[in-house]
């Protein structure tokens, strides 16, 4: 049980992207030091050992001037004072340190290859097999790219992974002035002055072009219809996006279990408003096929047998953090 101190939670992995680990990362608010817990099985906490934790641990290294955190499957990264680092394994080299042994687990925090990741980094996200990373604006990727999914311009047929991170492609007109970036299992979301950009595996609509199914995947950030202005959040879950845009919640994609809250399941290629979360909402996240959004200093949850976003978390209020 965490007990006795203040925390201020900016990433954890909720059943990861695909529902298979259940390993929390946590930023403590003061002195800024990481602490991990759950499984261990490949090194993900961080502290040098495989052993499972019950209660959270400070991972050594970073016991201070961490300003983000981002905890994939099976592995884990942190900002410390704007130096990227990684933990876990390294299988489809998504550590990013330049190895390219997918059997090689980091047990402790190991510095991500290359010198431009070394000072200034901003933002990390962890998709399934790969992640992305933000410095002067710019998007940085690596790792798994068989959909498009580093978004630089190219498609791995051969499913040969990046091990070292790479600068996204598109041009400055997206690759600059980037402010924060969504990694989900085969595609991601990044916001650039208020507008939505989307690329990878676009199969279920979820790049929101208008378009879906095989062949539809993007290797650049493409804008997502209908978000050319004043989107603030996003999240990428499995098959589906989500996004805030003036303070109403949008979805597209695979609503095969009617997440948008309005019965209508299938396939939505361009965003689609939430039902109840037309006004008012601040932040969404999304962990398989749950969504979660904070309106009103309310936690709402749906997905799965509960459809209807309308209903608040009991014993959740005055919730202003990140979820």
């Amino acid at each position: 049980m965490v007990s006795g101190k203040q925390w201020f939670v900016v990433a954890a992995a909720t059943l990861a992207v695909c529902g298979i680990m259940a390993t929390a990362v946590s930023a403590e608010s003061l002195p800024g030091a990481v602490y991990a817990w759950g499984w261990n099985s490949t090194g993900q906490l961080g502290d040098g050992t495989n052993t499972d934790r019950l209660e959270p641990v400070v991972v050594p290294g970073l016991e201070h001037g961490v300003t983000a955190v981002s905890a994939g499957t099976g592995c884990s990264f942190a900002i410390q004072n704007g130096t990227l680092f990684a933990w876990g394994r390294n299988d489809y080299g998504r550590l990013g340190i330049g190895i390219s042994d997918g059997n090689y687990i980091a047990g402790t925090p190991q510095l991500v290859h290359g010198s431009w990741l070394n000072s200034g980094v901003t933002a990390i996200s962890s998709g399934l097999y790969h992640n992305l990373a933000i410095k002067g604006g710019k998007l940085y990727t690596w790792g798994w790219n068989s959909s498009g999914q580093l978004g630089d311009g190219t498609y791995n047929s051969n499913n040969s992974p990046q091990f070292v991170p790479g600068a996204v492609a598109g041009g400055s007109w997206v690759n600059s002035d980037v402010t924060v970036v969504f990694a989900g299992p085969g595609h991601n979301l990044a916001i650039r002055d208020g507008t939505l950009y989307a690329w990878g595996d676009g199969s279920n609509g979820n790049l929101g072009d208008g378009t879906w199914g095989s062949g539809h995947n993007k290797n650049t950030p493409q804008p997502v219809l209908g978000m050319w202005g004043g989107v603030t959040a996003a999240a990428a879950g499995s098959g589906y996006s989500l996004a805030i845009q003036n303070g109403a919640l949008y979805a597209w994609g695979n609503n095969a279990n009617d997440l948008w809250g309005t019965g209508n399941v299938g396939i939505t290629t361009i965003p689609q408003p939430v039902l109840g979360m037309e006004s008012g909402v601040t932040t969404v996240a999304t962990a398989g096929n749950v969504v979660m959004a904070i309106k009103g200093g309310k936690v709402y949850m749906w997905g799965w047998n509960i459809t209807t976003p309308g209903v608040a978390v009991d014993e959740l209020t005055n919730i202003v953090g990140n979820l």
